[in-house]
């Protein structure tokens, strides 16, 4: 089965009601795997195990800081990655209005916070400094 059908398969048995009528491949992610369906949600698949918990943290502070901001953000709607491995994990939400260069910056801004989050999780300042960098 080729990573395509296993991501497919995965979406499906999660969430069988859920029309999958076309699917694009988007090959910018450079942790997760990135599907398209339909023109309008956006699947994200880590592609490794450590993803899968960034992945995590981060559908967590989206969630924490959703209505904190005056900016659109992903509102992760299908979320399956407690137990899961790297193929099977993933978290989907509508795709955004095209805006390229402000979804740039906005998940460079998210890595950066996630970093930042696991240098203080971890007591790592290195962490912490290099997350925090972009807000300096």
């Amino acid at each position: 089965m080729s990573r395509l059908e296993t991501y497919l398969h995965s979406f499906r048995l999660a969430y069988p009601d859920s029309p999958l009528e076309s699917v694009e491949v988007n090959e910018q992610g450079q942790d997760n795997d990135v599907l398209v369906v339909n023109g309008a949600l956006i699947l994200r698949f880590p592609r490794y195990t450590q993803g899968i918990e960034d992945l995590k943290v981060e559908t967590a502070i989206l969630g924490g800081i959703r209505s904190y901001l005056n900016l659109e953000i992903p509102d992760p709607q299908f979320v399956h990655l407690e137990g899961q491995l790297p193929g099977q994990a993933f978290v989907g939400y509508p795709r955004l209005p095209e805006a390229p260069l402000q979804s740039a910056r906005f998940y460079q801004a998210t890595f950066g916070l996630t970093e930042a989050l696991f240098g203080i999780e971890n007591n790592s300042p290195q962490a912490f400094e290099s997350g925090i960098e972009e807000y300096r």
